[in-house]
């Protein structure tokens, strides 16, 4: 992992010397190639930019997570992730996924005229159920679900703001 790195750094920009190793390791070596053009079809025939809401970037902030995406080149469709924070009516709690995708929805209201949610985990999601495609974990992203997610980014997004 240390060489990868290193070899990235060298060959393709300095800035993944800076990367954690595993998230490096990961991305290169995780993710299915399959899988990987399936988003890319998504965004490129569904006009979709990405917006990060898994644990990844806890970490990574979104320039972190371009570079990442940049080993597949898919980082010119990451444009943001959603935010990190305390619900300000739960005190100790923090927001569901759910709860931080209204929160860019509403921020972005009438740029954000379509969008889909793909995610493992429907858990917290309910409010976004008719933009769900549900993978599987450890599957990932299958060819059914490339149509099902053109489909869903055809629907109105209107009802956030």
């Amino acid at each position: 992992m240390d060489a990868l790195r290193a070899q990235l750094a060298q060959e393709r920009n300095p800035r993944y010397a800076e990367l954690d190793k595993y998230d490096i390791a990961a991305v290169t070596y995780d993710w299915n190639p399959k899988a990987v053009e399936r988003l890319r079809r998504i965004c490129d025939e569904g006009d979709a930019e990405i917006i990060v809401s898994s644990s990844w970037r806890d970490f990574n902030p979104v320039r972190d997570l371009q570079l990442l995406f940049a080993l597949h080149g898919l980082d010119k469709y990451v444009v943001g992730s959603t935010p990190l924070g305390q619900c300000p009516r739960c005190r100790h709690a923090y927001f569901s996924r759910g709860e931080e995708i209204s929160l860019v929805l509403n921020k972005f209201c009438g740029r954000v005229k379509h969008y889909v949610v793909l995610d493992d985990v429907a858990g917290g999601l309910e409010r976004h159920w008719n933009h769900l495609v549900h993978t599987k974990s450890g599957v990932g992203l299958e060819e059914q679900h490339v149509a099902e997610a053109l489909e869903k980014l055809r629907l109105d997004a209107r009802d956030f703001c």
